[in-house]
Order: structure tokens, then C-alpha cells, then sequence
């Protein structure tokens, strides 16, 4: 009697564990729990560029991610940026590590730029005689800030202490319209004063008065010394900057959510309608440092065209519907890039339908509370699931990759409704981590519209992005120009930037229009500035395309050898001027790459460009090669296409 009393008190409990397990799990299921699912990061790391140029950028890595240590902005060391202006505006660079500065390895260069990091180190110091012999042989050299024996052999005193400028007072070498932009520009910076100024040397930069660059000839060659930082004036504000001074970010909306606007270095930029860093690096590249002998580059975009339409899409939910837009972009020659969040997600038939129209896909990262865009993933078993994870930027981007036949990596992402975390590089930490390419969140938003249309971020370009250690993150930013173009003086406002482009400034302008834009107020005037748009572009040469597509052709721009030597050739019977030849020589597999060469070089004006034509029977036959005309800021330029690779071509300046 008492084993069968045991016996049903024992199932008696296992059948209320049993109750008490399906109410536990039925009320998780309704109110599951979190499971952590933080997303990777990484930090920028300094990268080995050895592609044959003409141009050496020496850095000192470590004593950049040194300066980051105190965790202040403006005292980090921004120095590699000058590795990424010059790819910019010319392609191909060589970067040397101080301790690595020898003959050798500048042997073959025409221009060296010691960054301030590298300006403090002592083996560079001690080079002082190799700097010089480059220079008295004909070379460039740029210093930034120097210390030691490179300032006491080739610059002013810097006796004059560390200030921080309000304004650029005086510009020489551009249009006076040129000059009166910079004069404009906000500035983030600080400059070493001198006591007087250096003998024989001009003048070219000024803030509040006082010279802070400077050149000087020197034998054969030139010194041109940069006594302000000029990577922390960029980083400002193409990056934006910390609301403190200890790298975080914080919330001017109400709600306490940060948007990419917060990030934004001054509120005069929110409506710039130049673009002011272009301004300055085309200054301190083509004015500053090659404006007295021929710097060679690589063009900014394919096949020689004076800039890039941007075209992209927000997709928020059915994804399939959305590939429309990808088909009457075909039939205009263009492509765009197609945004899906994670519940958005295109069929892998829809998917292969828009990536044969030359479009892209891309990840929309919902950022912020998971409920907020109910982006989470259930976990448990069969119907049941009483936990769940937020899905992080990696799963959404496996996600979309597996849509793909071929489960190719996807490049780019946005981040929803211009959202941002309250640390200034976190977020493109973590996408760095999950192998993407690009970014194109920083610029204009949905949630702060804006009366006009600017270059919030200083450029309508796209442009690397850095970690708080100073160091790149191998990730480009795609600045956003406009979202959303329902108005009707949306397609003015782009008329008049698509015109400053074809012109003078070239930008890669970038606007999103939400793929649902039919279902949404106005969809008749949108529908119609949409096709009005793609039509504005092609009348000003700009190419419609996918943003991917576009940093795909700057990678390749940067990988491709591009080097050059001048020599003077001394009047003939044939000829009785001297000329100035300037021999040019890529390698390398870069498609769509055009070359941009300077249409003076002192007093001198270029007269032809030629090829070595080997179809001919005397051994010495060329033939000329058509040239186009191009403007950059005032700056006049011939551009031709590349020729084969290994094929040298001349320039010949009288």
C-alpha cells in the first residue's frame, strides 16, 4: 500500500514539473529572452602599399596608435590620412615606415611627404642629408610640422608656439573665387607660429595671418612645409567629430537617439553647397606640392567621365517588389543599389533578376532597439521559442549573401534612418569586422530633412574612414547627398550640383529613393523627379551606378602602377625650344582608368601627348594620342585614356 502511495505521488509531480515546464515555456514564448549577440569588431590596422609611383608617404605607425592612447580626439595623430588624399588625387602610393627610410627606398621617387608622425622620428632626423640630396637632384619634399634637424635644415624657426586658427586669411595660386571658398571653410585645426619668416620662401596658405605653408626652391628642387594639421582639418569634417573630447557622441534629439547629424563638425556645413575638403586637398596636392613641376594621376572616375550619380534604394519590406526599379534603370543605361533589411529579403530569383541589370545589393542595418523594427530571431524548438538574439550586421549580411547564386560577399550598408551608437567609430568597427567595403550612412537623413541639398561632410566623394587609433579601417564612406526627392526644388537643387560637377568639382552624388516611394505622399511628383533625375545625369555626362561598383574602381585606381620621369630637351636644328618631357609608364590590370596630366608645368604649356607607334617601320615613329580637356578647381588638365600596361607614353611641355 505504501509503494503504491510513493508511486502516485511520483507521478504526481513529474505531471505538475510537466505544467509547470509548458506554463514556463508557453509564458517565455510570449515574453522570451535575450541571448547575446553582440557583433565583431575590429580596429584599423596601417597597410603595406607598394604599388610603383611616383609619390612616398612616410609614416610611423606606432607613434600614431601611441597618440591614441589618452582617447582625445584632436590629439590623436590623423597622419595616414595624407596616404589617402594623395590616392584621391593621384592613385598609386608608396608608404615607408620611418625606420625604413633609405636610399633605397625612395629611390625612383619624384615626390616624398614626411607626415608629422614621421617628422618626430629620429632615424628620419638622421636622414636629413638623404632628403636633401633628393631635393638638390630635382625632388619634391613635403614636411608636415617638422621637428629637429628637418626643421632647422628646411623651414621657419616654429618658434612662434601651437595656436588654433579661426579662419584661412590668404590663399595664392587659385581663382580669387577659389580663395574666398577656403577663406570660408570652418576650421579644426591647429599651426605652428614662427618667429619670422623663412628667407626666400613663398607664401601659399595663411591663418590669421600667419604663414603655415610655405615653399622654397632648393637647387634642383623644392621644399614645401605644412605648418598646420591638415588631417585633422579632413578627418573633421569628412568623418565628423565627437561631441566631447573623449570620443563619444551624444544625442541632440529629444528622444536621446544619436543620428549621423550629431556627428556633423559644424552646423555651417549642413547646408555647404561646396564641397570643402575637395577644395582644400586639390589646393595642398595639385597647387601645393606639384605646382611647380608635373604630378601625374589616375582620373577620379571610369572611362574619364567628370563624376557619378549614386543611385540607391531603401527597401523596408517585400523585397521582390522592389527589383522594378532595377529594370527601368537598365533601360537607361544605369544601376543603382538596393538597401534590404533582414525582413526584407529578396527571393533568390528576384535577386539574380537585379544583379543581371548591373544592380547591387546591400544591407539596410536596422541599429537601435530590436523592437523598434522587430529585428530579432526566434530560438527554441518546434512551435516553441522562449529565447531570441538581435540580428547583428554579420547574420544580415550572410543573409543576404546567401540569396546570391553564388553566395558572393556583399560590399555595402546603410544604416536605418541615419541612426548611430554613442561611440564616434563603433558602428564601422563593427563593419569592418563583417568584411564590408563601404559605408553610406553619414550625409543626409530621412528623420532631418534639410531646407537645401550639401555636402554635409565636406564632399560629395567617397573617402576612407578611420579608427579612433588613427589608423585605417579599410572601409570607405559613401556620403549621402540627398533621400528623398519628392519635392519638385529637390531636382533644382541637383541640377545646380550636377552643373558645379560636370564643370569643375566632379563629385560621385549620391541620393537615396525609398523603394516604396509610390506608396507614399506625392508619389506622382516623385515618380517623375526619379526619371527626371536618371535623364539630368546623362545630360551632364555623369554616369548612374552602383556604389559598390564604384569603390571596386577606386581599389583598383590605388593598385595600379603609375610612375613618370621629366627630363629637358635641349633645341635642335628641327626644333629651337627647349622641351620639357615627361615620360609616363603604367602596369597593372585597372579597367576604365584614365590618366590626368597638368596642362602647364611653369611657364611652359603642353603641346602634344604621343605613343611609341610600333606599326611603323623607323624605330623612333610615334604617334599623338587625342586628349580631353578637364578642369578641377580652376586647375586646367588634359586627360587621355591609359594606355596598354607597360606601354610608355610622352608628354611634351613647351
Amino acid at each position: 500500500m505504501r509503494r503504491l502511495d510513493h508511486r502516485h505521488r511520483s507521478v504526481r509531480l513529474v505531471l505538475w514539473g510537466a505544467l509547470l515546464v509548458i506554463l514556463v515555456l508557453g509564458y517565455l514564448d510570449r515574453h522570451p529572452i535575450r541571448l547575446a549577440n553582440q557583433a565583431p569588431e575590429s580596429a584599423g590596422m596601417p597597410k603595406r602599399l607598394e604599388s610603383g609611383s611616383d609619390v612616398r608617404v612616410v609614416v610611423w605607425s606606432d607613434e600614431i596608435t601611441r597618440s591614441a592612447e589618452a582617447g582625445r580626439f584632436d590629439e590623436v595623430d590623423w597622419s595616414w590620412i595624407w596616404v589617402d588624399l594623395l590616392q584621391s588625387e593621384v592613385g598609386p602610393v608608396q608608404v615607408i615606415e620611418a625606420e625604413e627610410l633609405t636610399a633605397q627606398t625612395i629611390d625612383g621617387a619624384r615626390f616624398i611627404v614626411v607626415t608629422r608622425s614621421a617628422a618626430v622620428h629620429p632615424e628620419v632626423m638622421n636622414a636629413t642629408h638623404l632628403l636633401e640630396r633628393f631635393v638638390n637632384q630635382g625632388g619634391v619634399l613635403l614636411l608636415e610640422r617638422p621637428e629637429g634637424s628637418l626643421r632647422t635644415v628646411f623651414s621657419a624657426d616654429g618658434r612662434g608656439g601651437t595656436r588654433t586658427p579661426t579662419a584661412i586669411t590668404q590663399v595664392s595660386g587659385v581663382s580669387d573665387d577659389l580663395a574666398e571658398a577656403l577663406q570660408q571653410m570652418p576650421l579644426f585645426t591647429r599651426f605652428v607660429g614662427s618667429t619670422g619668416p623663412l628667407q626666400d620662401a613663398e607664401t601659399l596658405l595663411s591663418m590669421d595671418g600667419a604663414p603655415v605653408v610655405y615653399r622654397n626652391a632648393r637647387a634642383e628642387g623644392w621644399v614645401m612645409t605644412v605648418d598646420f594639421n591638415l588631417p585633422l582639418a579632413v578627418v573633421s569634417l569628412r568623418q565628423g567629430r565627437p561631441t566631447d573630447t573623449e570620443l563619444t557622441v551624444q544625442a541632440a534629439d529629444p528622444s536621446g537617439a544619436v543620428r549621423v547629424t550629431d556627428l556633423v563638425a559644424d552646423p555651417q556645413v549642413l547646408e555647404a553647397q561646396l564641397p570643402y575638403v575637395d577644395l582644400l586637398v586639390h589646393f595642398m596636392i595639385q597647387v601645393v606640392l606639384a605646382g611647380q613641376t608635373a604630378l601625374p594621376g589616375f582620373w577620379y572616375y571610369p572611362d574619364g567621365a567628370p563624376g557619378v550619380l549614386l543611385l540607391s534604394h531603401n527597401v523596408y519590406q517585400h523585397g521582390d517588389r522592389a527589383i522594378w526599379l532595377a529594370d527601368y534603370e537598365a533601360e537607361q543605361g544605369a544601376s543603382s543599389t538596393f538597401y534590404f533589411t533582414f525582413h526584407a529579403l529578396p527571393g533568390p530569383e528576384a535577386m539574380s533578376e537585379l544583379l543581371s541589370r548591373s544592380g547591387e545589393a546591400a544591407v539596410l542595418w536596422e541599429l537601435g532597439n530590436e523592437k523598434e523594427y522587430q529585428n530579432r530571431q526566434p530560438v527554441g524548438l518546434g512551435g516553441l521559442h522562449p529565447f531570441y538574439r538581435q540580428i547583428n550586421l554579420v547574420d544580415h549580411r550572410i543573409a543576404l549573401s546567401q540569396q546570391q547564386a553564388t553566395h558572393e560577399a556583399i560590399w555595402g550598408a546603410r544604416i536605418r534612418d541615419g541612426r548611430w551608437s554613442g561611440h564616434y567609430s563603433q558602428n564601422f568597427r563593427r563593419m569592418a569586422a563583417a568584411g564590408l567595403h563601404y559605408d553610406s550612412s553619414l550625409g543626409a537623413t530621412p528623420a532631418q530633412p534639410l531646407p537645401v541639398l550639401a555636402y554635409r561632410q565636406g564632399t560629395g566623394r567617397p573617402y576612407p574612414i578611420y579608427d579612433t587609433n588613427g589608423l585605417p579601417l579599410g572601409l570607405y564612406e559613401v556620403p549621402l547627398v540627398a533621400c528623398g526627392i519628392a519635392e519638385p526644388e529637390r531636382i533644382d537643387d541637383l541640377r545646380v550640383l550636377l552643373q558645379d560637377s560636370q564643370r569643375r568639382s566632379h563629385q560621385a552624388i549620391a541620393v537615396n529613393i525609398d523603394a516604396d516611394f509610390l506608396q507614399r505622399q506625392g508619389a506622382l511628383q516623385s515618380f517623375d523627379n526619379w526619371q527626371q533625375l536618371i535623364a539630368l545625369a546623362g545630360e551632364r555626362s555623369h554616369r548612374v551606378m552602383a556604389s559598390g561598383a564604384l569603390i571596386g574602381f577606386l581599389k583598383a585606381k590605388s593598385a595600379t602602377s603609375l610612375q613618370s620621369r621629366i627630363e629637358t630637351r635641349p633645341a635642335t636644328e628641327e626644333r629651337d625650344v627647349q622641351e620639357l618631357v615627361m615620360t609616363l609608364q603604367t602596369q597593372g590590370d585597372g579597367e576604365g582608368l584614365w590618366i590626368r596630366i597638368p596642362r602647364r608645368v611653369g611657364e611652359r604649356r603642353l603641346r602634344l601627348v604621343r605613343m611609341r607607334d610600333h606599326a611603323q617601320a623607323e624605330p623612333m615613329a610615334y604617334r599623338e594620342i587625342e586628349t580631353r580637356n578637364g578642369e578641377v578647381f580652376g586647375q586646367e588638365f588634359a586627360l587621355f585614356e591609359r594606355p596598354p600596361s607597360g606601354q610608355p607614353v610622352e608628354a611634351v611641355y613647351r
